[in-house]
């Protein structure tokens, strides 16, 4: 009888024993859950706050990229349009570049009174040009609305090929870009007019306005001696070899960042 009570009490301290080390566990667990609670907190908001910030930021970044192409430098290959293509495309900007120089000319008349109208009209404009002051004073407004369109054609010229799509609204009609390049290499076993470029970049505000100021001159102060400079190597022009410049025709695979 003693043997049977010594092993029911063996049985019940071992159970004892079992259910304080389970209960020892338990609290231990939850007071080390305690202790890390805030630090989980704290991780966990940051954590949110990340992501929320992360996701903010791609979708303004989708959202402003969502029409401006990204950049891609390196080397690519291109077409060299031919003349006509940059003729044609030339002919469109000067349209569009008349009527603008109109509409500057007529609120310049009307609003700023810097030329005389009555000094040209067609009754007195050959008796004026025999007066020296009369035909120095038209001199002088001719030369100043002829600097202020030249001024006109640069800025145009500027805000079109600095980025972006990196042609004027006359290139970009025929599929022409003007783009900056220091290397250029026929590829082998293609046509004349296939050329490897590098390092292919955008023109940028101040390659553009070189470009310009060098165009403009050249159509304004070297007419018609302009015309030979044409005849450079994949029909560059040379404004275009001066400003490391090069017109070709639009790939669809290279896009630029507007800068």
């Amino acid at each position: 009888m003693d043997n049977s009570n010594a092993k029911n009490k063996y049985q019940t301290r071992q159970e004892y024993v079992d259910k304080l080390k389970q209960w020892l566990d338990e609290a231990r667990l939850w007071h080390g859950f305690c202790a890390s609670f805030p630090y989980y907190t704290n991780l966990q908001n940051q954590t949110e706050n990340s992501t929320w910030n992360v996701a903010y930021l791609n979708r303004h970044s989708n959202r402003r990229n969502l029409n401006v192409p990204v950049f891609q430098p390196g080397i690519h290959e291109f077409v060299i349009p031919p003349l006509w293509k940059r003729i044609v495309a030339e002919f469109l900007d000067f349209l569009i570049l008349l009527l603008i120089k109109m509409v500057v000319t007529f609120v310049i008349i009307e609003c700023f009174y810097v030329l005389s109208i009555e000094n040209y009209r067609f009754d007195s404009f050959k008796k004026n040009l025999q007066d020296p002051k009369i035909a120095m004073q038209m001199s002088v407004e001719i030369l100043t609305l002829e600097l202020l369109h030249r001024f006109i054609v640069c800025c145009y010229e500027v805000y079109w090929l600095k980025g972006g799509s990196c042609a004027t609204p006359g290139k970009k009609y025929m599929g022409l870009m003007v783009i900056q390049v220091e290397n250029i290499t026929p590829v082998p076993g293609q046509s004349d007019d296939v050329v490897r470029v590098s390092p292919c970049l955008p023109l940028g505000i101040q390659k553009a306005i070189i470009r310009a100021i060098l165009k403009n001159v050249f159509l304004g102060v070297m007419l018609p001696m302009c015309f030979t400079l044409y005849v450079f190597r994949f029909n560059r022009t040379g404004y275009d070899a001066m400003s490391n410049s090069l017109v070709v025709e639009c790939n669809p695979q290279i896009q630029f960042h507007v800068q």
